[in-house]
């Protein structure tokens, strides 16, 4: 913890130096240099469903529909598209669209990019396509969509499938980007930067920056002090081990509530769990969650450098739809959580190993600080995200810390991934490290995926969200918060999901609205 706190301290100085000598001058405008916390593994769309494959890939690759800075739907390849009977959709393509290699794009690539994700199931994204049950080129520019059911979020899925030529299957799109997007792939470095040029035959708004340049993986030392000393323009300081900003000129630093919910889980379904002492399993009783969910005060969860306590009332933020506004603050109640632990014949706890991704790795050791009076001795083990992803999809922890967020801004995303049943063959409950398998929760989410009505789906998501957080299989703990350094004179505005889309930031003035 003190070699974090000096690390801190450091970082600090640093914003405090370059503010007190001045800004340096902006570079040319028409080079945009970015500092991510993100890892990028693979140049295939369909690859990853994950925040940082998104955010970057979204600058090369456009699907169907777009979402805007605040999650609003609008066309991109589509320019058009209508809906004759609630199984079936028609979408009309743009014309004059072109891949970076210079191809065409037609509906028959439409269709083979759905037919790809569909098919292969080693493709993350395969799961907002779960709804498809057919599609066919009408014509050139014409695609046709079938369901097997009603889909009332089918248009919020689309946008996370990004159209790729239709002889994809024979190139190597995992080191070889063709997308239609503003710009294309120039340079990527695996694990270091993401060099992009603009793509001159884009059928879009001109982007104003000729090359953007990501650098990626950046510690927080590393992304401010290039920032400090001018060879970044933009850079995003989420993360475990976020700086105190308090030293940085107020005007250059831009916060916006995040689309991520912190939360923990648990194993609830094994009955010997292989990271607790005790068997059976604790985590299967409901009073030793609520216990937990009780013993936690979520306004002492402040994550690292954020600007004031966020604590969570549900596992989605305000913005979702299905989000929940009856929903209250879980009051801290240390006596209470006894009393259920002492009912489930635990009054003198257990020990546990709690797993947690390192990107929020801050928020553990306050949870176990929190569950020590309540016998529950904790031990920590953060782990970077490939290694904790393939402990929840493999041998699965007992109990573990993450974060989730609805990417399409819809509830759907979280219940359908992370709390169903898991059913490989319908693409849900692929997240659901826990084992929940809860015949209510199913039938509410299949309930919610096909009722048409707004009014009526959203009061079935908040039913579920409650059914959900009654049974404490998940712990909604903090909100999470993005935070950026933004160079004097850069035009910029956070998207609510989080994406750096270069096309939307601008020297002096943001770029004109997608037409």
């Amino acid at each position: 913890m003190r070699v974090r706190g000096r690390r801190a301290g450091t970082l600090a100085l640093l914003l405090s130096a370059w503010g007190c000598r001045g800004r340096p001058a902006p570079p040319p405008p028409d080079v945009l240099r970015v500092a991510a916390p993100f890892e990028l593994t693979t140049l295939d769309p369909h690859a990853k469903d994950l925040l940082s494959h998104h955010s970057l890939l979204a600058n090369v690759y456009e699907s169907l529909v777009f979402r805007d800075a605040e999650m609003a739907l609008g066309p991109a390849l589509a320019a058009r598209w209508t809906s004759p009977d609630p199984l079936t959709w028609v979408f009309e393509l743009r014309p004059g669209v072109t891949f970076h290699d210079g191809g065409p794009l037609e509906a028959a690539d439409v269709a083979a990019t759905l037919e790809r994700i569909l098919r292969d199931g080693s493709l993350e994204t395969g799961f907002y396509g779960r709804a498809v049950s057919r599609v066919r080129a009408l014509d050139a520019r014409t695609v046709e969509v079938k369901t097997a059911e009603p889909s009332a979020v089918l248009l919020n899925k689309l946008a996370f499938i990004p159209i790729v030529p239709r002889d994809a299957a024979t190139r190597p799109l995992a080191s070889h980007a063709d997308g239609t997007g503003p710009y294309r792939v120039a340079e990527w470095a695996p694990g270091s930067r993401l060099r992009l040029v603009r793509n001159e035959a884009y059928w879009g708004p001109k982007p104003p920056f000729r090359e953007v340049l990501f650098r990626l993986t950046r510690s927080p030392g590393e992304t401010v002090g290039e920032f400090a000393a001018g060879r970044v323009d933009l850079a995003r300081v989420t993360g475990a081990d976020l700086p105190d900003l308090s030293a940085a000129p107020r005007h250059g630093v831009v916060r916006r509530p995040s689309i991520f919910v912190r939360f923990l889980g648990f194993d609830v379904q094994r009955l010997t769990s292989p990271y607790v002492s005790v068997t059976p399993n604790p985590f299967r009783s409901r009073e030793v969650r609520t216990a937990v969910s009780l013993a936690l005060d979520r306004r002492r969860l402040l994550p690292r450098g954020a600007s004031r306590p966020l604590p969570a009332t549900q596992l989605v933020p305000a913005f979702i739809f299905g989000f929940d506004p009856s929903l209250r603050e879980t009051v801290a109640d240390l006596e209470g959580a006894r009393a259920r632990m002492a009912a489930a014949g635990l009054a003198s706890g257990f020990e546990v190993t709690l797993h947690v991704r390192e990107v929020v790795a801050d928020t553990a050791g306050q949870v176990r600080e929190l569950l020590a009076p309540l016998g529950i001795r904790v031990n920590v083990a953060a782990l970077p995200d490939a290694e904790y992803f393939a402990l929840a999809r493999g041998e699965r922890p007992s109990f573990f810390l993450s974060r989730f967020g609805c990417s399409t801004g819809d509830a759907s995303d979280l219940f359908d991934s992370a709390l169903h049943t898991p059913d490989a063959t319908r693409h849900l409950g692929s997240a659901n490290a826990g084992g929940v398998s809860d015949p209510e929760v199913d039938r509410l989410i299949a309930e919610s995926a096909s009722v048409a009505d707004v009014a009526t789906r959203r009061s079935v998501l908040q039913r579920l969200m409650r059914h959900v957080l009654d049974r404490a299989y998940w712990l909604p703990l903090v909100l999470d918060e993005d935070v950026y350094l933004v160079r004097d004179g850069l035009a910029f505005s956070p998207r609510a999901d989080g994406y750096l889309v270069a096309a939307e930031v601008g020297w002096g003035a943001p770029p004109g609205p997608r037409r």
